[in-house]
């Protein structure tokens, strides 16, 4: 059964929401967005998206586009959202064109969609996406089979009874990671930088986009997709910790990650959706 949790909040510093948030549970689709552009027109790039994202669904269901989706890397399905950020990118832009004052807003994505016994995670941006796992017993979180699925960003200590992982699934698209994956920044100095938060691909900021695709085989984990107003404020261990509590519904463990982000700053919109099933 596919149970779901989701939260944003304006958080303590900025006046206005520019996040948003699609939860389509029906056809196992989850997203996340977090608009830019200054005043309102990062909010009016991740609306704007969410109803691209959901008109494209509504008129083009998955379980039929195999039949006639063009693939992309031999792979229907990348070819099938491929289209649809097009769409959601174009959009955008096309508010721009109308409206000059929206000149310079963007949005990130990043979308999680369940299609047969796949998990598939689409992105843009710097908005994550986390697999919460726990480990069988003679499993560990440096075996290939975990390592395969993301960075290890945290695992539990040895003495607990459940030890489990946080693997974090996608690559932000940052000037900073840019930097680390050239071996020019450590990720310590990345944290404390001052262009940290400089992104480097979004919808709405070029007129070609093309997201990062993540094909990963399901077995009932825990998905976390959140806004970095979430890791921006909480460590990968908090994150860790608070998806550890099995025993809460998951619209309670959204509540205690963005109440995490606000108790450690609150200093940016956050928004979170955790699912699985």
């Amino acid at each position: 059964m596919l149970s779901f949790g989701y939260k944003t909040d304006v958080g303590k510093i900025r006046s206005n929401n520019e996040d948003a948030l699609l939860v389509l549970p029906a056809k196992g689709v989850f997203a996340v967005f977090d608009g830019v552009g200054g005043a309102s027109s990062g909010e009016i790039a991740s609306r704007a998206a969410v109803n691209s994202l959901q008109d494209f669904l509504e008129k083009n269901p998955m379980d039929k586009a195999d039949e006639f989706e063009e693939t992309y890397r031999d792979n229907w399905l990348e070819g099938y959202f491929l289209r649809c950020f097009r769409k959601m990118n174009t959009e955008i832009l096309s508010i721009v064109a109308r409206e000059p004052v929206t000149k310079g807003m963007a949005t990130t994505a990043v979308l999680g969609v369940f299609y047969g016994d796949m998990l598939h995670i689409v992105n843009v941006g710097d908005s994550r996406a986390y697999l919460y796992k726990e480990l069988n017993i003679g499993v560990h979180a440096t075996d290939s089979d975990i390592c395969k699925l993301g960075q290890v960003v945290a695992q539990s200590s040895e003495d607990e009874i459940d030890p489990n992982v946080l693997i974090q699934i996608t690559e932000d698209h940052t000037w900073v990671n840019s930097l680390i994956n050239m071996g020019e920044l450590t990720k310590e100095e990345a944290a404390n930088h001052p262009k940290k938060n400089m992104i480097t691909k979004a919808l709405g900021a070029d007129g070609e986009c093309e997201p990062d695709f993540y094909h990963i085989p399901y077995h009932g984990e825990r998905i976390l997709l959140c806004s970095d107003g979430l890791n921006g404020e909480v460590d990968a261990e908090g994150i860790r910790e608070i998806l550890s509590l099995k025993k809460e519904e998951l619209g309670i463990v959204a509540d205690y990650l963005v109440e995490a982000a606000l108790a450690a700053g609150g200093g940016d919109n956050v928004t979170v959706v955790v699912f699985e099933k």
